[in-house]
């Protein structure tokens, strides 16, 4: 089901949607939206129970980010580094430390995350601009987003995730992982 509407959703922008800050985002809704009508419609042996999170897997499969999405839903990463095409993403996670994943993302995909962020953005990124920072905030996830290219770096791209809680930490919650003492 989720190959099927990943397939079709990938179909699916619609003219309204324009370029620039909130792009990510209205892309999102609009295909979460067309694949939960699909669904209910379409496949109504699936739990209803069930079609929030298989379009918001669906929707960002369509995208290129089904490899990213759990870390980008988890709320406990905190940073995910892709260093290069067909290497290991790795992450800091909030209890665990650095973690290594068995995940790679190819040249490809990371082409098209990077053209993501493009649109995005707004912000050029090539040999006299190869850097580019930019902040995407979605119902889903709040990230700050680092893309570094030739000549910055040897060959490929380097992406870094920052990942902002969707709930800010209380003063409680850093007393009880122990940033702050209670002193």
């Amino acid at each position: 089901i989720i190959w099927f509407l990943s397939t079709y959703l990938g179909q699916e922008i619609p003219n309204e949607i324009k370029f620039g800050h909130g792009f990510i985002n209205e892309v999102i809704l609009h295909r979460k939206n067309v694949a939960k009508k699909i669904l209910s419609e379409y496949f109504i042996e699936v739990p209803e129970t069930l079609n929030e999170n298989i379009s918001i897997m669906s929707t960002l499969a369509s995208m290129g980010l089904l490899k990213l999405a759990p870390f980008l839903l988890d709320e406990n990463v905190e940073e995910i580094y892709i260093d290069a095409p067909s290497s290991k993403i790795y992450l800091d996670h909030s209890e665990w430390g650095r973690c290594e994943s068995n995940i790679l993302i190819d040249e490809l995909e990371l082409e098209r995350v990077i053209t993501h962020l493009k649109s995005e953005s707004g912000l050029q990124l090539d040999y006299n601009s190869p850097s580019l920072k930019t902040d995407i905030i979605t119902d889903l996830f709040r990230l700050r987003v680092s893309v570094d290219i030739y000549p910055l770096i040897d060959k490929g791209s380097t992406l870094i995730f920052r990942r902002f809680r969707n709930k800010p930490l209380t003063i409680i919650d850093l007393i009880k992982n122990n940033t702050i003492s209670v002193d």
